[in-house]
């Protein structure tokens, strides 16, 4: 048990703190710095994938680690630990609706940037 919560107040607290930061960074519309809170929330959230992968708070992280690379630009990561989080069962319906809301994000700006390079040819 105290395992666990040093999993969760080192890096799931950590973690969520920087996405909430950057949550508020974007509804002032300053999202340089909301993107600088969204890596440091996915870093955090990856440590923790790393250093305890079967975790009890794995969905948590897979969660804040995607949302924090989706929403910071790193959609190659972002889409992999989505795609993961989205095929546990487990979490909040809420969760789920922000994870395919920066799912669809990332799609969107991979849509831009092969539209983008067509364009070019």
């Amino acid at each position: 048990m105290l395992g666990s919560g040093c999993v969760y107040y080192n890096g799931i607290y950590n973690a969520k703190e920087a996405a909430r930061n950057g949550d508020a960074l974007l509804r002032r519309e300053a999202e340089s710095e909301a993107n600088t809170q969204f890596q440091l929330s996915a870093a955090r959230a990856e440590s923790v994938l790393v250093r305890h992968p079967t975790s009890p708070w794995r969905t948590r992280a897979l969660y804040l680690a995607g949302r924090g690379a989706a929403y910071s630009g790193q959609c190659e990561r972002a889409i992999a630990a989505l795609s993961e989080f989205l095929a546990l069962a487990g979490s909040t319906a809420d969760d789920r609706d922000r994870a395919r809301v920066a799912l669809a994000s990332c799609e969107f700006r991979t849509c831009l940037l092969y539209t983008s390079d067509a364009a070019d040819e």
